[in-house]
């Protein structure tokens, strides 16, 4: 009589579920790495977004702080305006908006402090009447009014 031996190894039809299963993890893998590679890329334009917006508030801040500020010519006292002007150190600097960038200009010349994509569309520069003076810049980036940053001003 012969004896029946078992046979080792896969069957076809085990061998497709094996595939199947294999693709359908790998598949899940990739799905996973794309969303993580597309977020971070959002992650990364919105921290842009961030670091350009301070770096014009900063720019703010250096022009109106520090004692060499002698005159503040825009926004007169009590006023509104869409530029600041402002003597510092014996130059005029003036910070506005130019084509969708935030600018400052000074002895002719003309420095984008910006550089966003959709860019700055309106700058709003407040001046108080009271002492000490304030002076509150509200930037509008992408169609959004920022919160207003407010500074201290001493003039020589």
């Amino acid at each position: 009589m012969r004896q029946l031996t078992t046979t080792r190894g896969f069957t076809l039809l085990e061998a497709i579920i094996y595939i199947a299963l294999f693709m359908f993890v790998i598949g899940g893998g990739l799905l996973s790495a794309y969303q993580i590679f597309e977020g971070s890329a959002s992650i990364s334009a919105a921290a842009a977004r961030e670091t350009e917006i301070n770096f014009a508030l900063r720019k703010i801040n250096w022009a109106l702080n520090g004692t060499e500020v002698s005159d503040i010519t825009k926004p007169t006292a009590g006023g509104t305006a869409d530029e600041l002007i402002v003597t510092k150190d014996g130059h005029q600097y003036t910070l506005s908006v130019d084509g969708g960038q935030f600018v400052i200009e000074t002895g002719g010349d003309s420095f984008p402090l910006t550089n966003l994509p959709t860019g700055v569309t309106a700058v709003s520069f407040t001046r108080t009447n009271t002492n000490p003076q304030t002076v509150s810049a509200a930037l509008t980036v992408d169609g959004e009014t920022l919160e207003p940053t407010t500074h201290y001003v001493r003039t020589n």
